[in-house]
Parts: C-alpha cells; sequence; structure tokens
C-alpha cells in the first residue's frame, strides 16, 4: 500500500511539469469511449465476479476442475483472483533455492481495480494514465528528479532511499501501448513472469496478467480477450 502511494506521488510530481497549462482537449473535455464511470467498482463485485473462470474455461475448452483458484478475497485494489492449471513447460528453479524446483504453471490473474478521480475531464484521465505507464524521456525523468528533490529535503535518509528505488523501477518500465482496447492499454512481457496488460475504462484500470506460453503474442491475445471481458460486465 504504501509503495502504491509512493508511485501515485511520482506521478503528481511529474504532472507538476504542466500545472496551470491544459490542452484544448482538456478544456473542452473529451468524451469517454466507455459506458460509464465508476462502471466495474459500481457493480461492487469481487474479483472471481468480474473475470469468471466459466469464461476462461470455456475460451480455453478445459473443465473449470482444471483449475486451482487463488484470491485475495477484497474487492477494492488490493484484492485479485488467480486461475491456475498445469503447463506442458518443464519446472523452474525457485527462487529460495537452487536445488528446490517448482512447476511453471499456466496462469491467468485479474488485480488492481482502481479509479480516477471522477471529476477530471478525460483528456486528464488519459494523461494520468500514460505517465504511470509510458516510456519516460530523459527530460520526464530529470524533471520528476528535480521535483523529488525538492519534496523529499526534509525526508529522512530510508524513506529517500525507498522512493530513490521506486523512481529507478518506474524508469525501467517497459510498457507498450496497445491499440483499441478500452479507452488507453498499456502491455509488458517477459518469459519468466509472462505479460501484464493494464487497460483504462471510463475512469477506471484494472490488470490482467497471464502466463500461457512463452510466445508473447499468446499471452498477449488471451489477455486482451480477457480484458474484454471485464470491460463487457458493463454491458
Amino acid at each position: 500500500m504504501k509503495q502504491i502511494a509512493v508511485i501515485v506521488s511520482l506521478c503528481f510530481f511529474f504532472s507538476c511539469k504542466n500545472e496551470g497549462t491544459q490542452s484544448k482537449e482538456q478544456e473542452l473535455g473529451v468524451a469517454s469511449k466507455s459506458i460509464s464511470l465508476n462502471c466495474l467498482g459500481s457493480l461492487d463485485y469481487t474479483y472471481t465476479q468480474l473475470l469468471p473462470v466459466e469464461n476462461l474455461a470455456e475460451l480455453l475448452g478445459l473443465s473449470i476442475n482444471d483449475f486451482e483458484i487463488k484470491t485475495t478475497d477484497r474487492k477494492d485494489q488490493y484484492g485479485n483472483a488467480y486461475y491456475f492449471w498445469k503447463s506442458d513447460r518443464p519446472e523452474v528453479q525457485s527462487p529460495v533455492s537452487e536445488h528446490i524446483f517448482l512447476p511453471d504453471d499456466n496462469f491467468v490473474g485479474i488485480s488492481n481495480l482502481s479509479a480516477y478521480n471522477s471529476e477530471m475531464k478525460s483528456a486528464e484521465i488519459l494523461d494520468a494514465f500514460d505517465r504511470a505507464y509510458k516510456v519516460l524521456s530523459d527530460e520526464e525523468i530529470a524533471q520528476i528528479e528535480e521535483n523529488l528533490n525538492q519534496h523529499l529535503e526534509s525526508r529522512s535518509e530510508e524513506e529517500k532511499s525507498s522512493v530513490q528505488g521506486l523512481m529507478t523501477a518506474r524508469t525501467n518500465f517497459n510498457f507498450r501501448n496497445i491499440e483499441n482496447l478500452g479507452d488507453k492499454a498499456y502491455w509488458r512481457f517477459s518469459e519468466e513472469k509472462g505479460g501484464e496488460l493494464v487497460t483504462l475504462f471510463g475512469n477506471e484500470k484494472f490488470s490482467i496478467q497471464t502466463k500461457i506460453s512463452l510466445i508473447e503474442n499468446e499471452n498477449l491475445d488471451l489477455a486482451k480477450k480477457m480484458s474484454q471481458s471485464v470491460m463487457d460486465n458493463c454491458k
């Protein structure tokens, strides 16, 4: 929770760069392509209701009995639901010990449903979402660091170190933009961890995690279908 709060703060520091200036789109407001504001949150669904295992089983041609379900039973951004099933990939070495090997299971997960302030204009929401996930330019990184230094001047060395670590992690984000999904979407993938698709839908965002193979496009295709399935709850 603390880390998320700091990341949000980083986005605020970056936004200070253009404080007081707005584009014509921001001045006028831009209508969202989505159904309504706060739609997913207003459903008051659990994560397993937002993305039911039945939907995944039907898409993959599996039985619901093939899945192991793990959840954090909360309806806010700290909840999640993960669906695991056996893969044909070899076991992988445990991060705990080189002598322990674990199954490299397939999985699909949903997490991090949260909302931007509904009073923000669509263009402002899109801008905030972009700042959180896009690749930052050298100029943008320098601006964030300048603002951080000002705001952290009176903080402890431990706090400064913690924020700097998160700043380093943010500058190393490797998300890429995905077209024609929700109002905006970003994706990243690694063979070790699988993929993560973050989708903006109205003023809400949520993440879909997938690992069904070592092929990026296969994971992305499934993640897009699962993301659309979640948004279809608002039809």
